[in-house]
């Protein structure tokens, strides 16, 4: 296994591997920007998309252009030109924030150990970050432990997926939301 940090495309498609459920995205290494393949993926999402931008060593340098909630195809097609030159461009589905009903981290620590902060309704996990969360709900537990008896059973069923996820880095982040409605690449909430 390598050493190195996989770049967030690749994040992504380890969560989905793993069986969580990610946004619907397209990826375009720097340099290969592929109008058609973008044009499909726009109108595939009703003309609807965020544009995401980091460089290769994106673990070095966090503050890369992003776009949510893009809807003019012409402004798509300059902004995606102008940042394929340098940057990694993912490119994502739009999904509304102010529509979750839960939100929040999970913290694998360890390969036994986690942590869970969760809030109830809409919001984004950059708020739990930026410390705006009022009703925040953390607990600790290891794999294979019940979750604790408050916590809603559809982060409960989420936890499951926990065991599939392999990473040679702890602690790992994964941000979510739930949703009452079905979204992302396995139309699940």
């Amino acid at each position: 296994m390598s050493s190195e940090y996989p770049l967030k495309h690749i994040r992504l498609q380890q969560l989905s591997d793993a069986g969580f459920n990610t946004a619907d995205f397209i990826h375009f290494a720097p340099g290969n920007l592929n109008m058609d393949v973008l044009r499909a993926f726009f109108q595939k999402h009703n003309r609807r998309i965020s544009l995401r931008h980091f460089y290769s060593d994106e673990y070095m340098k966090h503050k890369t252009p992003f776009f949510p909630d893009q809807t003019d195809w012409e402004v798509i097609k300059k902004i995606a030109t102008e940042h394929n030159r340098d940057h990694h461009c993912l490119y994502n589905e739009t999904i509304e924030p102010k529509d979750a009903i839960y939100t929040g981290c999970i913290i694998l620590l360890n390969d036994r150990n986690y942590k869970i902060e969760y809030f109830t309704g809409p919001g984004t996990p950059k708020d739990i970050e930026l410390g705006t969360v009022k009703n925040l709900k953390i607990f600790e537990r290891q794999v294979g432990e019940p979750m604790d008896s408050t916590a809603p059973k559809e982060l409960k069923l989420m936890a499951s997926y926990f065991r599939n996820f392999l990473s040679t880095f702890r602690p790992v982040v994964i941000e979510f939301q739930i949703y009452p409605y079905p979204i992302g690449i396995r139309k699940q909430n």
